[in-house]
């Protein structure tokens, strides 16, 4: 990416223990800095990957040139944060950009239905009989990506 293109120049992420306390911490950076734009991927999922997370980006002065710089924070819970770790080592071993939407549609759609799961159990909400049984069906489809290979 040129480094004109960028929306941010600086970010930082927060993973907190559940979704309550990302709500609180969304509510003191939105009252002390003023958030500019919000990406909320929290309720849905990113539709492409199933990523979760709040985004928010929110423009801090710059002492020195007393211009504005925009600074995107990233608040996950601690299941969020999982996922995104586990996608990306999967992405890493089987050579796709998996977080990005990049890789075998069947790959997807288990990453997007395990985030369905983990999500529910984030809300503290049961999983349904549907969502259970389709990542189920998922997991058996995609197994061969993760079994280990005799060499």
């Amino acid at each position: 990416m040129k480094l004109a293109r960028m929306q941010d120049i600086g970010g930082a992420r927060a993973v907190l223990a559940n979704r309550d306390e990302v709500e609180k911490l969304h509510v003191k950076i939105r009252d002390n800095w003023g958030v500019h734009r919000t990406k909320d991927w929290r309720d849905q999922g990113r539709p492409d990957t199933g990523y979760r997370a709040l985004h928010l980006m929110v423009a801090k002065r710059d002492q020195l040139s007393g211009e504005d710089r925009v600074v995107e924070i990233q608040l996950r819970t601690a299941t969020e944060h999982r996922w995104s770790q586990v996608i990306m080592a999967a992405g890493e071993r089987l050579g796709y950009s998996l977080r990005d939407g990049d890789g075998p549609d069947d790959l997807l759609e288990y990453f997007r239905l395990a985030s369905d799961v983990l999500a529910a159990g984030d809300a503290e909400e049961p999983i349904g009989k549907d969502l259970a049984d389709r990542f189920v069906a998922s997991r058996e489809k995609v197994s061969h990506y993760f079994e280990e290979k005799d060499t």
